[in-house]
């Protein structure tokens, strides 16, 4: 082991940024953070700001999972708790709050998440009881509820369940399945 390598048990790419999770749970995220997608805590730019080397996740806390979307992330803590950051417009589940953070943000409803998959507009969350949530932009009915703008509250889909989701991460047909 070379001093100052991280071992990394899991690493995702997004939207021109990749997040990794160490062995630690630590996480690390590197490459465009003009939104605060990489959770460095550092002050929003909205301009062409990359980062090349990793950086720590601010927050000391610590991830079992990471998903990234178009410009933002979501990841589930340990205890199953989650928290976004990066770019909002609903996307974050952090309810009424829609300015971008470049610190993660936890996710409001007190629901325990063992899976959580960001895509390009909104994302969706299996609870620990297999119960489906989404939140974010819902133009096309891709939260499978009837809000019609959408919601920053992570929103119950119907009456599904389910082990696994996944959120569509393109732009293309406005990303909404």
């Amino acid at each position: 082991l070379v001093p100052g390598w991280r071992w990394m048990l899991t690493i995702t790419a997004g939207t021109s940024f990749t997040c990794g999770i160490t062995t630690g749970n630590e996480t690390y995220c590197w490459g465009a953070n003009q939104l605060g997608q990489v959770g460095d805590g550092g002050k929003i730019s909205y301009g062409n700001v990359f980062v090349s080397a990793p950086q720590k996740v601010v927050g000391n806390r610590t991830f079992q999972s990471v998903s990234l979307g178009n410009q933002y992330t979501c990841a589930i803590a340990v205890g199953g708790q989650g928290y976004c950051w990066g770019s909002n417009n609903t996307k974050l589940g952090s309810g009424n709050q829609t300015g971008d953070t470049s610190t993660p943000a936890p996710m409001i409803g007190g629901h325990v998440f063992q899976q959580i998959s960001a895509g390009y507009g909104h994302a969706c969350g299996v609870t620990s009881v297999d119960a489906v949530y989404c939140w974010g932009s819902n133009g096309s009915g891709q939260l499978g509820s009837a809000i019609m703008n959408g919601t920053g509250t992570p929103s119950r889909a119907g009456n599904l369940v389910a082990i696994e989701v996944a959120a569509s991460g393109i732009g293309t047909g406005s990303g909404s399945h």
